[in-house]
C-alpha cells in the first residue's frame, strides 16, 4: 500500500455495536477502529492494520452521554 496517497477527510461516530452503520460513517467502539480510536486527543496519530488516522477535532454528544 502507497502510504503517501491520501484518502481525504473522513467523519466517524463512535457508537455502540448496536447502532453501528459503517456505511454511513457509525463506527463500533469494538471494531478495530473504533477501539483504537477512544480516548485518543485531536491530533493523535493512530495505525490500525495499514490504515492510518489522524485525529482533526473531537466533538461529544453530551445529551448521548450519560450521567
Amino acid at each position: 500500500m502507497d502510504k503517501s496517497k491520501c484518502e481525504g477527510i473522513k467523519v466517524y461516530t463512535i457508537v455502540g455495536s448496536h447502532e453501528a452503520d459503517a456505511v454511513n460513517g457509525r463506527i463500533s467502539n469494538e471494531s478495530r477502529v473504533g477501539a483504537a480510536l477512544l480516548n485518543k486527543t485531536e491530533n493523535d496519530v493512530v495505525m490500525v492494520g495499514d490504515l492510518l488516522f489522524k485525529i482533526l477535532n473531537i466533538v461529544v454528544d453530551r445529551k448521548a452521554v450519560k450521567k
